[in-house]
């Protein structure tokens, strides 16, 4: 899995003249950079690295919260996230939420003007369920629109049973914050800190499947011995799970511009020796079962 710092199309199914499918021996280190720069670029759009504040607390005003995806449906835009993420915020008493759009200030969102639909167990575990859809205010809408893009959740939704998941000739991107490369920092000013916050895609072409009872999973293995690749993957848990479509042309890898969102990060494991599984809630988790309990309308 390789790193790299920070609105799909509807896929084709068929294969033009001259493409084949990827094998399953296709590693990362096949693809070239500039395949691998184009998919980060696209996803990047939808990313929403979160910090959590409090005007209250001069001695700890800001601190880093997660990740999540900024998605639409009807004319209600959210951010879509794990639920700890969310849990985090009320349980410790935050005010507010603040949401990186590009460099500089956060975007502050008041803690009380956030309706949030949850899906949780009674303790958080590493098949969950971890879910949470954060309703942004309408008024800062238009703010975030200007410097960021938002998922369309029903498109993606309707485009699933055509274009499922292929975990064997894919290319999979974890969007999202990375704690080790990001910072809160105090300053003399009271109630001032300057948060330094990256945001990267971790990409690679390994993804196993896992379906327990009405949730499904989607799991990326990560190599943390790799050049840029963190020991830890906090501050990831809420980023999207992005699947790109990739073909063999000639005696090339080729992208086809096609960017699916698969899912959202939400547990971290080690494995072996050097390798971190990062579990996330799959498509149908999310397009379903939460879909269902969140009485969701299109």
């Amino acid at each position: 899995m390789r790193a790299g710092s920070t609105n799909g199309g509807q896929a084709d199914n068929a294969t033009e003249a001259g493409e084949n499918n990827l094998s399953p021996d296709v590693s990362i280190d096949d693809i070239p950079d500039s395949v691998l720069e184009d998919v980060r670029l696209e996803i990047q759009h939808y990313l929403v690295p979160m910090l959590l504040g409090s005007r209250d607390n001069p001695q700890h005003p800001v601190e880093l919260a997660g990740s999540g995806t900024l998605v639409e449906l009807g004319s209600r835009y959210y951010i879509l996230t794990a639920d700890h993420v969310w849990d985090r915020a009320e349980v410790q008493g935050w005010e507010e939420l603040g949401l990186m759009l590009t460099d500089g200030a956060p975007l502050g969102i008041e803690r009380k003007l956030i309706r949030a639909k949850r899906l949780r167990a009674d303790s958080y575990s590493r098949w969950g369920p971890d879910l949470a859809l954060l309703e942004i205010p309408p008024n800062l809408v238009g703010t975030i629109t200007s410097r960021k893009s938002f998922l369309n959740l029903a498109r993606r939704r309707s485009m699933l049973s055509t274009h499922p998941p292929q975990t064997e000739k894919s290319l999979w991107a974890v969007m999202g914050l990375v704690g080790q490369k990001s910072s809160v920092e105090l300053v003399d000013d009271p109630r001032t800190a300057i948060a330094r916050v990256r945001g990267e895609a971790f990409i690679g072409v390994t993804c196993t499947a896992d379906q327990r009872g009405e949730y499904d999973y989607l799991t990326v293995h990560a190599n943390t011995a790799l050049r840029e690749v963190p020991s830890s993957f906090d501050g990831i848990s809420g980023g999207g799970l992005w699947e790109a479509t990739l073909r063999i042309k000639g005696s090339s890898i080729i992208s086809l511009g096609e960017h699916h969102f698969r899912g959202v990060a939400f547990w971290q494991e080690p494995e072996e020796r050097d390798h971190i599984a990062i579990r996330c809630h799959g498509p149908h988790s999310i397009f379903y079962t939460a879909w269902a309990a969140w009485a969701l309308n299109e």
